[in-house]
């Protein structure tokens, strides 16, 4: 999780993530969150690299995190919300990371 963390903020700096509401019970939390950032790096999407568009996004999201000892267990993304992909140049490419995250489900 780390790796893909740095990745994140290498390629958005400038990510920011707000917590807009929270609901848990037992081991598990359910979060709503936004996010804005801006490209300015490279973005590694298994072999296609692909250049900084200077562009800037929105994306609302839900996920399930669940704890154990204190700490995030796993994170499971269950609605995502791009506001435009292509606001960061990246309409083609969230297309086929939506694919394959419902390829994985």
């Amino acid at each position: 999780m780390r790796d893909a963390i740095a990745a994140l903020v290498k390629t958005f700096p400038d990510y920011h993530l707000e917590l807009r509401q929270a609901f848990g019970e037992g081991d598990r939390v359910v979060a709503r969150i936004h996010t804005h950032a801006t490209m300015l790096g490279e973005m590694q999407l298994g072999e296609q690299l692909i250049p900084p568009t200077g562009r800037s996004f929105e994306q609302d999201w839900v996920a399930i995190f669940r704890f154990q000892d204190g700490k995030i267990a796993s994170i499971k993304r269950v609605l995502r919300q791009l506001h435009d992909p292509r606001a960061a140049g990246l309409g083609g490419v969230t297309d086929s990371l939506g694919a394959r995250a419902r390829a994985r489900n």
